[in-house]
Parts: structure tokens; sequence; C-alpha cells
């Protein structure tokens, strides 16, 4: 049976782990915005490829899961996602995880995700209570290093 062709978008420290660990069992290409050593290495030894490019261009990534007929890909990073990277390749009828545009802006957009838990996170009120109870009180967290120490 072939192995499964797995794009990866992006070239930080998280698309390098998870490109360790897809080496193992797929063909892997990537989208990077420099040449990751790891990355290069692990598409290099699965037989996939790779293009320096932008993983922020929805274009562009597209372009290379069509031209080596990707079976799935992995976007993570704020940036693919605010512009909408998933959305081109579910559009281009590839598998992608990761959230589309809309979906991931809790990730991307700092200002709507504050908006949105000051709005909606009601189970956050607790942790404010303790907040204001460890300021009054000098109380450690409990499980902290101090929590143990006589209070």
């Amino acid at each position: 049976m072939a192995k499964k062709k797995f794009l990866i978008v992006g070239s930080g420290g998280r698309e390098s782990a998870f490109a360790s660990r897809l080496a193992e069992d797929t063909k892997l290409y990537a989208v990077i915005g420099h040449e990751n050593p790891t990355i290069a290495e692990c598409v290099s030894n699965t037989g996939g490829a790779y293009a320096v490019g932008d993983p922020n261009d929805p274009v562009f990534v597209l372009e290379f899961a069509a031209k080596y007929g990707i079976d799935y890909a992995f976007v993570s990073a704020d940036e693919p996602l605010a512009n909408g990277v998933v959305d081109s390749l579910l559009d281009g009828g590839f598998k992608a995880i990761g959230g589309t545009r809309e979906a991931a802006r809790i990730k991307w957009d700092k200002v709507y995700s504050i908006e949105m838990m000051k709005k909606h996170a009601r189970s956050l009120r607790p942790f404010t209570w303790w907040h204001q109870m460890q300021k009054r009180q000098h109380m450690p967290y409990p499980g902290s290093k101090q929590a143990g120490r006589g209070w």
C-alpha cells in the first residue's frame, strides 16, 4: 500500500515536530518560509518535496498541493490560518487539518478572542475571584511550589 502524502505548511518548531513524527509513516511534503533543516531532512528522507515560498499565500499552497496530489495538509500557524490557507485547500478538494479562517479567528485575532471571552465565558469568574483573593492574602495557587508551605 502506498504511503499517504502529507503536506506541512509552515517552518516553525511545531511543524518540525510534526514532520519528525510524520516522516515515520507518510510521504512528506512541505511549504516552508525558510529552509528549516529538520523539515527539509524529513521530506528528503521520505522521497517527498518541499518549496521555499510564502506559506501564508493560499494560492501558492493550493498550487503546491495540486501539483503533488496531496492527501492531507496540516496548517497550524496563525498567519496561514488568518489568510485562509485551510479554506483554499478545502475549496480545492483537499483534506486539511486546521481551522478555517473564521473558525480559527479566536486563535489569530487576539482582540476578538478577549472580547468573546468577556462576553461568553462565565466559567472564568471563579478565576477572577481567585486572583482577587490571592492579591489580598498573598496566597499561592494550589499545586504551585509554595502551596505546600503551610497555608
